[in-house]
């Protein structure tokens, strides 16, 4: 099959998006560096606004989009995270021209929680792996890939997580009442 008929899927905002991996891969140096090791699906962990989500879906496939002050910002990081050099130049030049400031700040492309789960499948997860999702533990409980965590990892972060923040005790308590519901043993 060549590359040409294959679709690269990107998950934003837990809404799959699909692009055609030949113009991708010219747009966005990442996605093509992902199309060259024979990878055509990705995510962005982060939230990303809707309009942001509109104008940078519609750059990738080489539509029109619009830039405003609210997303500048949010297009700058993405263009930033996957090398979409033509998106970045335009994103900027809009930036410099109408003197938008930074509101919030940089977008976190890191993902403790999705790299935890390729390496427990090799079990080759360190503490250190289960520490960084601990410190993000409460924005993890609301996401449905806590499930795949093995028991025993799962009961280590918990602990870590005290450590970096205080755990959201009504998101506690509903992971835990999904996971009776889903994996009786595990609880």
């Amino acid at each position: 099959v060549s590359e040409t008929n294959l679709v690269f899927t990107l998950v934003i905002n837990k809404q799959p998006y699909e692009f055609d991996s030949k113009l991708f891969g010219k747009v966005s140096q990442k996605a093509a560096e992902l199309i060259k090791s024979g990878q055509y699906y990705a995510k962005i962990c982060p939230e990303i606004s809707e309009d942001a989500v509109i104008a940078f879906v519609a750059a990738c496939k080489y539509e029109r989009f619009q830039v405003i002050p609210a997303i500048a910002y949010e297009l700058l990081d993405l263009s930033q995270e996957w090398k979409f050099t033509n998106l970045l130049k335009i994103v900027q030049k809009y930036i410099k021209e109408k003197n938008v400031e930074r509101q919030g700040p940089p977008l976190n492309f890191e993902d403790p929680l999705g790299d935890l789960l390729e390496l427990q499948n090799t079990n080759q997860e360190t503490e250190e792996d289960l520490r960084r999702v601990a410190q993000v533990f409460n924005r993890c409980l609301t996401s449905d890939e806590l499930f795949e965590v093995q028991i025993d990892n799962l009961c280590q972060i918990a602990h870590f997580a005290e450590e970096y923040e205080e755990i959201d005790q009504q998101l506690y308590l509903d992971f835990i009442l999904k996971l009776l519901q889903t994996n009786p043993f595990a609880a």
